[in-house]
């Protein structure tokens, strides 16, 4: 799951004579707090022969559909990064439901709570609309399919349900 910010290079999605717009991952920007994820565009002047250099500016967050197909290899740990799964798990050891937060700031899944779990971190980043199950543990995987009449009810769990918000599914 871990992965490399080598193996994520960048790529250059538009360009003129004085400026270039590239997608990348992590560590392309410098100002990589502003993105909600690790992925997103940056735009930078070409050099123009004088020895200033003209550092890379935030541009926006890549779409998850940008994402899915500048980066292919995607995984829904490098989506959702080891600070992220942290956070959930300590809103959980506070008592604070997380998934309102995480609703509003990935609009493109929808987000439902189970206590335990086999997270599946290395699985490949899901298209917008796809249900994710977040875990007490911080810990996520998408809900496929097939697995939908096997689960339990994930919006009332069994010993904690004040930390279950139904899923919006409009």
């Amino acid at each position: 799951m871990k992965q490399n910010n080598a193996q994520f290079i960048p790529v250059v999605l538009e360009e003129d004579e004085n400026w270039i717009i590239t997608a990348g991952y992590q560590q392309s920007c410098y100002h990589a707090e502003k993105a909600r994820n690790g992925f997103y565009a940056v735009s930078g002047r070409k050099p123009d022969g004088v020895d200033y250099v003209h550092p890379n500016i935030y541009s926006y967050d890549m779409t998850v559909e940008e994402i899915r197909k500048i980066y292919p290899e995607a995984t829904l740990g490098d989506f959702f990064p080891e600070g992220i799964q942290e956070w959930i798990a300590m809103s959980y050891r506070l008592g604070k439901n997380p998934l309102p937060s995480l609703r509003s700031k990935f609009p493109e899944y929808y987000f439902k709570y189970a206590e335990e779990g086999i997270a599946n971190l290395d699985a490949p980043l899901p298209a917008p609309g796809a249900t994710i199950i977040v875990y007490k543990d911080g810990g996520m995987r998408v809900l496929e399919e097939i697995n939908i009449s096997t689960e339990p009810d994930l919006d009332d769990p069994v010993g904690m349900p004040e930390l279950a918000i139904p899923a919006q599914l409009d």
